[in-house]
């Protein structure tokens, strides 16, 4: 999908990168803020035009039940943490964490937990506790 929005941001501009990184960083011109899900891999942002994307890994997860879902837990994450006030960085990390998380159960919304359990649950995958 970021490849599709940047072949139609760079038309005759240019050529799209393959890494992720670089793409979110080309991207990161043309948007006010961009993140791009790599799935077990992790997520590449860039927070404001202009500035350097970067990575953040991917959770180490021992047994994947069920990827259904994790992406909107993503988003979920992202949403909960930007209007808690918590800074861009902090919400991609606690969202990337959320995801890693919803994978361990089968079904979309059986994976979901409330807030409170999803962050005691971070303290097993080094996000810490609280939002902000």
């Amino acid at each position: 999908e970021a490849a599709a929005l940047a072949a139609s941001l760079f038309n005759s501009e240019g050529t799209p990168a393959a890494d992720p990184l670089e793409l979110c960083q080309q991207l990161s011109n043309s948007v006010k803020s961009i993140v791009i899900t790599l799935g077990r891999k992790g997520c590449v942002y860039s927070e404001r035009p202009g500035s350097y994307a970067r990575h953040i890994p991917g959770h180490k997860v021992d047994r994947v039940v069920d990827s259904t879902g994790a992406g909107d837990a993503f988003v979920g994450g992202l949403a909960a943490c930007l209007s808690q006030g918590s800074s861009f960085t902090r919400a991609v990390e606690v969202a990337n964490a959320f995801a890693s998380l919803t994978v361990r159960t089968p079904g979309a919304s059986t994976s979901y937990r409330s807030a409170a359990e999803m962050l005691h649950d971070c303290g097993d995958i080094e996000v810490g506790v609280g939002l902000v």
